[in-house]
């Protein structure tokens, strides 16, 4: 597995995806599976919350979004969607980090 990997939920379900290698973001290799495609995602600022072990994300994504509105900070923030962007593959268990995620609203 490759990491770091980014998923984002949303109510619609989730969009997985993995980071290629600087190596091969010029000229990408093309996926054999249709459900698959390459993307370039977007500079973006985010709020993030970083965790060690295995966090249950919709708990973590609520604790952070509470904490974000508690600040005064809600009106930034974009709570239609949440990521999850995950360092380690699976089978690591000591020394892990989990980042949870919201992005910021574009500034007017």
């Amino acid at each position: 597995m490759m990491v770091p990997t980014l998923s984002t939920y949303t109510p619609e379900g989730r969009e997985y995806c993995i980071a290629l290698p600087a190596s091969l973001q010029s000229n990408p290799p093309q996926p054999t599976d249709p459900e698959v495609t390459v993307v370039e995602k977007e500079a973006m600022v985010v709020f993030a919350a970083t965790l060690g072990g295995f966090p249950d994300n919709v708990e973590e994504a609520d604790r952070l979004r509470n904490k974000l509105e508690s600040d005064s900070r809600g009106g930034e923030v974009d709570f239609t969607s949440y990521m999850r962007l995950g360092y380690q593959s699976p089978y690591v268990l000591k020394n892990r980090q989990t980042d949870i995620m919201f992005k910021r609203k574009p500034i007017k």
